[in-house]
């Protein structure tokens, strides 16, 4: 099942060097509940499972937990870039994309390369209107802007890749297309398209 919240938001990651502490890292970069939770969690961004975080968990709860707790240590790597509303608001949705009573069996959680390839892609377009988050069956973060008529999605998956499909008004006519491409190489896939209608504040 594909799992949708309403706006939110996102920044780009790199590995946690080993050595690094871990909760005196998150102490001051996320709230006091989040804190709790990461003190509880124990994430290493070596291990080959492509879950965020996650250890052999034998649970559900555990898996979601854990993948949750990863992604938000990703997140705080890159704090200096984010303001603590645009952070709070993406805690937020990660939290209400894996709510387990809403959860079905096999879905997976966050993958952690493609919550990177997310991050990434953030930073890369910058946009100033936060999108629509989502979770594919399994475990690909989504991004979904809307203005009117015009309908941009994007699928984040590993290694930097992103698949799109959009819908916009071109004259009088509704145009739609899909495509894959690098996160470097979108905006120059969407150039045709004005891909400021979804990226860029009315």
């Amino acid at each position: 099942m594909t799992r949708f919240t309403s706006s939110g938001n996102f920044i780009i990651s790199k590995q946690i060097p080993l050595g690094v502490n871990l909760t005196e890292l998150m102490k001051n970069a996320v709230s006091p509940e989040t804190n709790k939770l990461l003190e509880q969690a124990v994430f290493d961004s070596s291990r080959s499972s492509s879950d965020i975080g996650v250890s052999e968990a034998t649970s559900l709860e555990d898996r979601i937990y854990q993948a949750l707790a990863g992604a938000k240590i990703l997140t705080s790597t890159f704090a200096m870039h984010l303001d603590d509303d645009w952070r709070c608001k993406l805690f937020s949705q990660l939290d209400s994309l894996h709510d387990p009573i809403e959860w079905e069996e096999g879905d997976k959680p966050i993958q952690k390369e493609s919550f990177i390839t997310f991050l990434r892609l953030w930073l890369f377009i910058r946009p100033a209107k936060r999108p629509g988050l989502g979770l594919s069956f399994n475990g690909n973060l989504i991004a979904a802007w809307t203005e009117g008529q015009n309908r941009l999605t994007i699928e984040c998956l590993p290694n930097d890749a992103v698949q799109f499909v959009l819908s916009t008004e071109l004259g009088k006519r509704i145009v739609r297309t899909a495509g894959d491409c690098d996160v470097d190489q979108l905006l120059a896939c969407l150039g045709p398209y004005d891909p400021g209608r979804w990226f860029r504040r009315g």
